[in-house]
């Protein structure tokens, strides 16, 4: 089964003899048989004519409309579907005992995650003390398995992450990029303005890859569900924050991407300038596009993609069916 992203620029989507055909300008992009579609997730830079439309809603293909970031702004076709997938993840995150399993599963994701950038690290700089940690966090990664309820999850995950960070002051060149440990909003130095624009790239990835799977951004399992907030965004981006934006941070201000005159330090925070930013959305979607040793050979776009697919297949007891 397949989900077609249009997103970029000028890229049409039009229907020909029961397939969907992608042209950016005059250039064939994609073409795949209407019959494997199962979600089309579309922005209003992409255009999707009008036969192809209601060859989809005739099809009960669920079409999702979203915006610059990645929030979903309307849907159309498939509406039974949808709905009966709602109730299923309502249920599975409401029981106790799924909800525990899918929250150790994501804190066990993220330590390995971390404990990879560690270990690349160590044998780069040939750094025994890294070596250690990543060590560390394999084994606290093992741990939480054996946690009976989120509180343990949380206190674990939480004494990993402090000692994870605190690295990050071997892996980087201190006479360029002090590191004062990790910091949240606002963040008041270069290292940490950098991490959290990254991350709020990453939250556009994983947003498109839920909505793409069929699950809703709105239903969490481990941030709370106050509906102010799409918590199930922010639960499965635990996942990717070491192995996706903090392994491009780090290689960005080491290999000299970014300079400390890029940024603007005050009392009221951190801001990455202009050019900058330029320079960060160039070499991103570089990144983002490039297979990577670290994700078994998956570029990362496909690697959140194509992990949160399955995610979602366990979440609606369709794994073994995908599988056979």
């Amino acid at each position: 089964m397949c989900v077609i992203y249009l997103l970029s620029e000028n890229v049409t989507a039009h229907k020909s003899y029961g397939r969907i055909v992608l042209y950016q300008g005059d250039k064939k992009l994609q073409s795949v048989p209407l019959q494997e579609l199962t979600q089309v997730v579309v922005s209003k830079r992409a255009h999707l004519s009008t036969p192809l439309l209601f060859e989809l809603l005739a099809r009960e293909v669920q079409v999702s409309f979203v915006d610059w970031q990645g929030k979903v702004v309307g849907t159309v076709g498939g509406e039974q579907e949808t709905l009966q997938r709602l109730f299923q993840q309502k249920e599975c995150f409401a029981d106790v005992s799924s909800a525990l399993t899918l929250i150790k599963q994501v804190a066990c994701a993220k330590l390995y995650g971390q404990a990879k950038v560690m270990r690349r690290y160590a044998k780069n700089q040939h750094n025994p003390a890294l070596t250690e940690l990543a060590a560390y966090l394999r084994q606290a990664g093992h741990r939480l398995t054996e946690a009976t309820d989120a509180e343990q999850v949380r206190g674990i995950e939480g004494e990993a992450a402090k000692r994870y960070f605190q690295a990050f002051a071997q892996v980087l060149d201190g006479s360029l990029w002090p590191w004062p440990g990790r910091q949240q909003h606002p963040a008041y130095e270069p290292v940490n303005a950098l991490l959290n624009y990254g991350y709020a790239f990453l939250e556009r990835e994983v947003r498109l890859a839920i909505v793409g799977s069929g699950l809703d951004c709105r239903l969490g399992f481990f941030h709370s569900n106050n509906g102010r907030k799409d918590s199930l965004v922010y639960d499965v981006m635990e996942t990717y924050r070491a192995l996706v934006i903090d392994r491009f941070v780090l290689k960005c201000l080491n290999y000299g991407t970014f300079k400390p005159t890029d940024f603007t330090c005050t009392e009221e925070g951190c801001i990455i300038g202009e050019a900058a930013r330029r320079v960060w959305c160039q070499y991103y979607e570089a990144y983002m596009e490039k297979p990577a040793q670290l994700l078994a050979g998956q570029t990362p776009r496909n690697y959140i993609r194509e992990s949160i697919a399955r995610f979602s297949r366990q979440v609606f007891h369709t794994e073994q069916e995908q599988t056979a």
